[in-house]
């Protein structure tokens, strides 16, 4: 089939399966190393939302998620644009870490938009194991770049931008949920001791954070998830919940029971995995 009569027909016509399927073997793979691909996959995805705009490109039956190439072109022409914008580029490697949903081909071919290459993560992964995998790659980097060169002044300058920005909308955030919540506080010097997998961790509060192993820390959250590799909530972690408020009381009443604070000096040992004071 010429070019002429290839570009006349519209995207995967049956006729040209019917065609191929009572051609030989040989002449089939001679038909088939005949054919005029698309240069890339967009061009591809562009050909087919031409002559096809209304036809599924994907139907996720399981959730009911569809979209047609039309649809699906607007969308990875939008996701290459902010991908750009955020400083990747031709030969850009970009790990992901998706399930099988729809956002995963969604960046693939937005990856493949820009030239980028995209690098699947394997969802299994712990965050010790993804921390080697990230740390051999960046020996890999840093090999590549004192044998090629490193990041153009642009770049480096783009990548602090992004990395500014980010901090200052993480700090953003984390200080509209602490104005939105009662502050909990444990007095200098409490002990806080958890048993994980067979080892005892003590935690001590100290005025500017929590020291564990010789390091400071900002948050029991940050020691929980040094210890255990995963994200945990450090008040659950340890079992140290804040004081209840305390009603008012006559000078006669006896003090109340249940106390679920930690006094300066007092310690929290937990074992196993309960959390409990």
């Amino acid at each position: 089939m010429d070019k002429q009569t290839q570009a006349s027909l519209p995207l995967w016509p049956d006729r040209y399966v019917a065609k191929l399927a009572a051609l030989t073997v040989a002449e089939r793979h001679k038909e088939m190393e005949a054919f005029a691909f698309p240069q890339n996959i967009h061009a591809l995805l562009c050909q087919a939302a031409d002559e096809c705009p209304q036809t599924l490109a994907w139907n996720f039956f399981e959730t009911g998620q569809t979209i047609t190439y039309a649809e699906l072109r607007r969308q990875v022409d939008r996701l290459a644009e902010a991908l750009v914008r955020f400083g990747i580029g031709q030969r850009s490697r970009v790990g992901v870490m998706l399930p099988n949903c729809p956002e995963m081909p969604l960046v693939w071919l937005s990856l493949a938009r820009i030239g980028a290459v995209m690098v699947p993560v394997n969802l299994r992964y712990t965050g010790r194991e993804l921390a080697y995998e990230l740390l051999i790659r960046a020996l890999a980097y840093a090999i590549q770049e004192k044998a090629f060169g490193g990041l153009s002044l642009a770049a480096t300058k783009r990548l602090q931008a992004i990395a500014r920005d980010a901090k200052a909308s993480k700090a953003s955030t984390a200080s509209e949920a602490r104005s939105s919540q009662p502050r909990r506080r444990l007095m200098p010097g409490t002990r806080l001791i958890r048993e994980w997998q067979g080892v005892m961790h003590e935690v001590i509060v100290i005025p500017d954070g929590f020291l564990w192993q010789g390091a400071t820390y900002a948050s029991l959250s940050t020691v929980a998830k040094a210890i255990t590799g995963t994200s945990w909530n450090g008040w659950v972690f340890f079992g140290a919940k804040p004081p209840p408020k305390k009603p008012k009381r006559t000078g006669t009443d006896p003090s109340p029971s249940g106390l679920t604070s930690v006094d300066a000096g007092a310690s929290v040992t937990l074992s196993g995995s309960d959390a409990h004071a």
